[in-house]
This record gives C-alpha cells, structure tokens and sequence, in this order.
C-alpha cells in the first residue's frame, strides 16, 4: 500500500452534510448488538443511510446511536425480513429501494449494476447530478486474497490505512485530478470517512471479482 498524491484537482461532495451520528460519518453495523447485523449488516446500513438522507426530515433526525439503531431495526423489518447468511445481495437492495421510492413518489429509475465502461460516469452524475449518495460494493473475491485499500486524507496526500473486500460502502464524493482522469471517491464505512482509488479499485474487480458482485446501486432521475 503506497501514499497517494493528487495535483490540480476538483472536488465534488453531496450538496448536504452526510448523516451523522454523534461524531461519526454515516452509521456503522459494529454498534449493533445483533450478531448478523454486526457482522454482515454493511449493506443494511448503506440503504438505511441513503434513504435517510434522500427523505427530508430524516437526514437529522437519528443523530444518536440509540435513535439510529432503532431506526435501523425498523429499516430491517419494512424492507429485508429475509436476510441471506452473510448479507443483503445488491439485487434485493435495488428490490428494496423500489418500493422505497414507490412508497414515496420519487421520479428515480432504480437497478442494480452497472456496465463497467459507465460506472464512474454513473457514481459522478449520482453525487453531482442528482446529490445523491452511492451504494457501492467491493466483491467477496472469492478464493483470492487480494483486498481493497483505505485511504485517509491529509490536503493533497492519501495515506493507507486498511483494507477490505466482501464490503459495502456509500460514495459521498469524489476528488478527480486534472489532466490524468485519476479518481479517489470520497466513502463512508464502519462510521468514518476514508478514501478509494478508483483505477485500484477496478483493477482489484478485474483480477479477483466481477462487476456483478463489485458495483452499484444505480438511481437515474426520471425526467
């Protein structure tokens, strides 16, 4: 894992602060005493996440982790009373927000995955387009062992701090050097903020994964 350096660049974040919850930067499965949720409930709390802050009134609401893991029960029960083993699978989180924006007269398109040569336009146009945050897999990677770097963020420089696969997380936004195209996509996870390389990113799906597995939860603005 090597330091990263990033020159000229433009940023673009969620026109919103991202949910909060005490001192954190989005929620985190780990707080939960339930077993499952704690340790597969990455995809619960990336959807319960992104229906908070598309709903007004809710962004603000559940700023503490009492009121948050209440609201994340409630979450489980109205969308995902059948729960694989070890987790929720993108189909049924793209199933789940349908009846989420049905429910509430929303004028998206939803579906799960993207073509790999339009996923970074995509995840672009959600955050800048349509201030939207991004449900964003990294694969199980099957039988490999290679993983998926974290970064933190210090002005121009990103520092590794870990590194995971079999994981979701939620795109808040992004920061793209000019000239080279090289992307770092600003995450919420376990309840903090960290970075991801884009380019590291693909080439971990390339090798080790697929674009089924590793991809997003895609909403498209109906116009």
């Amino acid at each position: 894992m090597e330091t990263i350096i990033l020159n000229e660049t433009e940023e673009v974040n969620l026109s919103k602060d991202y949910i909060k919850v005490e001192n954190s930067f989005g929620g985190n499965q780990e707080w939960s005493d339930k077993k499952q949720i704690s340790d597969y409930g990455c995809g619960l709390i990336a959807f319960n996440d992104l229906v908070l802050y598309m709903k007004p009134g809710l962004r603000t609401k559940y700023d503490k982790k009492e009121y948050y893991l209440k609201r994340l029960e409630e979450t489980r029960n109205s969308y995902f009373r059948f729960w694989c083993f070890r987790g929720i699978p993108g189909i049924w989180l793209s199933l789940a927000m349908k009846r989420f924006i049905r429910g509430n007269d929303l004028p998206y398109r939803v579906s799960w995955g993207v073509l790999p040569w339009n996923l970074k336009k995509r995840i672009k146009d959600m955050i800048r387009l349509y201030d939207l945050p991004v449900i964003f897999s990294i694969g199980p990677g099957y039988f490999r062992k290679n993983r998926v770097t974290f970064y933190e963020r210090r002005g121009k420089t990103f520092n590794p701090v870990c590194h995971t696969k079999g994981h979701y997380v939620t795109v808040t936004g992004y920061i793209e050097e000019a000239g080279t195209g090289r992307l770092m996509l600003r995450i919420s996870s376990w309840g903090n903020m960290y970075y991801i390389d884009f380019n590291e990113y693909c080439d971990y799906v390339k090798k080790n994964d697929n674009f089924y597995f590793s991809s997003i939860l895609s909403l498209k603005k109906i116009t």
